[in-house]
């Protein structure tokens, strides 16, 4: 949390914001807590306090400008009025004690319901109270998309520089596709060292691989944007083609060539990552791939998908998803859909709901996948989950 009181040099920050230590508030019970305040706070207008209660973590917030108290906790939208009652006091006797100025802030307007995301388990609140905390600091949207073992890569690298490194934020506008995006090109890349792999794969094999040429030792982190040589290899979902379906029986062209062509564009152009948190794009591509017989009956007999509805087709139409959760990168996302457009044109038989088929049916049954895959949870829970968490998102 400390590293946030130095990222004032970028344009994004706030200048008169500052985290207080996580040691604050254990030291404010005991009445010792002066030391642990270590700027003058007659220039600071946003003041962050990290609290932990019982293995719990909430953020504090004081907006000294507004006059307002802001507790966010990530599990639940509780005040925790006693914590706010004793670090409003110990604030108002540091005021008194260091600038001979009376504040009132206990009695002050207390925020609890402001919308934000939130865990969906119970160990994840350190990393969602960082992520409200860089929001606020960065006068940044606390609605995100992300997962936690992606925001763990990123926290960790930024501890042991110490410095802050690319912003990156998961913005949803208009339910369109989530996208990460880069704030500032001359900010210093993630760097993680991971362990190559240059898996060798027939073209049988389920997952199609597309080499590029690198001389680097270690492999950029899903994190940066990307050049060509950020990964040994891209992945490419390429479907099983078969006689009847290889080629276009007016023109003669071959749909497998013509659709790798595409799909191989695509990735020399976009750079997608090659793991997404711990999870190496190539297990996730495999899981979906393995479902491929599921997704061609849906596209054949759209009423068999867990996803179908009777009005499923008379909703507004989207060309694709509104929401690329539980994912966290746009460029993956694009492959994955891209594959699943590919296989309801060759069997979806209703040539006008190809394009729904693949939005409404296909992706959500491959984003339950994707969960089963990144949160080691089953197909039933996985549904669940989905499902649950989209209707938060969506209206």
């Amino acid at each position: 949390m400390s590293i946030l009181n130095h990222n004032q040099k970028f344009t994004f920050a706030r200048t008169d914001s500052y985290c207080l230590s996580t040691h604050f508030y254990p030291a404010v019970l005991k009445g010792e807590c002066d030391k642990f305040i270590k700027c003058n706070l007659q220039h600071i207008r946003l003041i962050l306090c990290p609290v932990n209660i019982q293995s719990h973590w909430i953020l504090v917030v004081f907006d000294l400008g507004k006059r307002l108290v802001k507790c966010f906790d990530p599990m639940e939208h509780k005040e925790h009025k006693e914590v706010i009652h004793n670090i409003s006091i110990a604030l108002e006797k540091f005021y008194m004690t260091n600038y001979g100025k009376k504040r009132s802030i206990r009695n002050w307007k207390r925020v609890v319901d402001e919308e934000r995301s939130m865990q969906s388990n119970f160990i994840d609140c350190g990393i969602f109270i960082c992520k409200y905390a860089r929001a606020m600091t960065s006068n940044k949207d606390l609605i995100f998309s992300t997962d936690p073992d992606y925001l763990r890569i990123w926290i960790l690298q930024e501890i042991i520089n110490p410095k802050l490194l690319m912003i990156y934020d998961m913005k949803i506008s208009n339910f369109d596709w989530v996208g990460i995006t880069t704030e500032f090109s001359d900010l210093l890349p993630l760097e993680l060292k991971i362990a190559s792999h240059t898996p060798d794969m027939a073209e049988s094999e389920m997952v199609s691989m597309h080499q590029i040429d690198s001389d680097l030792e270690y492999t950029l982190s899903p994190l940066t944007s990307g050049d060509e040589d950020d990964c040994d290899c891209s992945l490419i979902l390429v479907p099983e083609y078969q006689k009847d379906t290889l080629y276009d029986d007016i023109t003669g062209i071959n749909h497998k060539e013509s659709y790798i062509s595409a799909a191989e564009q695509f990735v020399k152009s976009s750079h997608p990552p090659i793991r997404i948190g711990s999870i190496p794009v190539k297990d996730l591509f495999s899981a979906i791939k393995s479902h491929e017989g599921e997704f061609i009956k849906t596209a054949l007999d759209p009423s068999s998908s867990e996803f179908f509805t009777e009005n499923v087709f008379e909703q507004k139409k989207r060309h694709i998803p509104d929401i690329i959760w539980p994912l966290t990168d746009d460029v993956l996302s694009q492959q994955i859909f891209l594959y699943l457009e590919e296989l309801t044109s060759l069997h979806c038989k209703d040539v006008g709901r190809r394009k729904a088929t693949a939005v409404k049916l296909l992706w959500p049954e491959a984003m339950v996948i994707c969960l089963e895959k990144l949160k080691g949870i089953t197909h039933e829970e996985a549904v669940y989950f989905y499902k649950k968490e989209i209707a938060t998102i969506l209206p």
